[in-house]
């Protein structure tokens, strides 16, 4: 997660610099949230969503479906060596195509973020990484009591409702609530990070994949149904070609509940 979230500042300071940017999206000339040139509310959801959502959501689902390969490392050092590369590469190329040519055709402006900026970005990112390769004391979870006994279903229904809740933060970043202050915007954002939080490390410690994937459910599910207008869709094939993907999906994911719960009862 942490390693994530040093993802989420490298993209979002460094790379497209959506946070830091002073245009944000088209026809906006205020941003909301923005202070001390940085766009903090629209950060906030972005490293929520880049860090869970694009990163690990995805890991964990893949364990899910290759649970004989959980413990196993993806890489090895020469693996390891060309994924750096090829991510040094893609970033210089993201960097280019959407500073240098997306943005000042749709935006009108080309933005340079300040070095003050940089340097606290890579402060952060390195601070995120030390602190998630680093020792860390035990939690000892095992001996910890479950309060809550919560059903694979309920579980999911519970991530469903927080996430679509998360995405309400993209509403307040498009400026929709101008008349509520930032604090509460952000405060908000917070309380929803700790309860998920809250309900992944205390609630329960015996998760098993069937609870696993009813966070992935919920949490992808609540995306999905966002997405329809968070991500500007305007064309009526993409529209169509988003439901089609996202039925395909919602059906693999139960189907994989489905054999889940009958290998948990074999």
């Amino acid at each position: 997660m942490l390693l994530g979230i040093a993802f989420a500042v490298f993209e979002e300071f460094l790379i497209v610099q959506t946070s830091v940017s002073s245009t944000l999206f088209v026809g906006m000339p205020d941003i909301y949230g923005r202070i001390f040139g940085v766009n903090w509310v629209y950060f906030l959801w972005a490293a929520g969503y880049e860090s869970v959502w694009g990163i690990v959501l995805p890991i964990y689902l893949t364990e899910i479906i290759f649970p004989n390969r959980r413990a196993d490392q993806w890489l090895s050092k020469r693996g390891l060596s060309i994924a750096v590369v090829l991510f040094a590469l893609g970033s210089l190329v993201s960097w280019a195509i959407w500073t240098q040519e997306v943005a000042p055709e749709t935006l009108g402006y080309i933005y340079n973020p300040p070095l003050a900026l940089i340097i606290f970005a890579l402060i952060m990112i390195k601070g995120l990484v030390i602190v998630a390769l680093g020792p860390r004391p035990s939690l000892h979870l095992a001996h910890r009591t479950t309060r809550v006994a919560l059903q694979p279903w309920s579980l999911g229904a519970l991530v469903f409702v927080l996430s679509l809740l998360w995405f309400v933060l993209v509403a307040f970043a498009y400026n929709i609530f101008p008349m509520i202050p930032v604090a509460i915007a952000l405060a908000a954002g917070l309380v929803i990070a700790g309860a998920v939080l809250f309900l992944v490390t205390t609630l329960s410690t015996a998760w098993g994949d069937e609870k696993r994937l009813a966070i992935i459910f919920g949490g992808l599910a609540a995306s999905m149904l966002a997405g329809f207008w968070a991500s500007g869709i305007i064309l009526a094939i993409d529209f169509v070609g988003k439901i089609i993907f996202n039925v395909i999906s919602l059906i693999l994911l139960a189907y994989l509940a489905w054999k889940l719960h009958n290998r948990s009862h074999e």
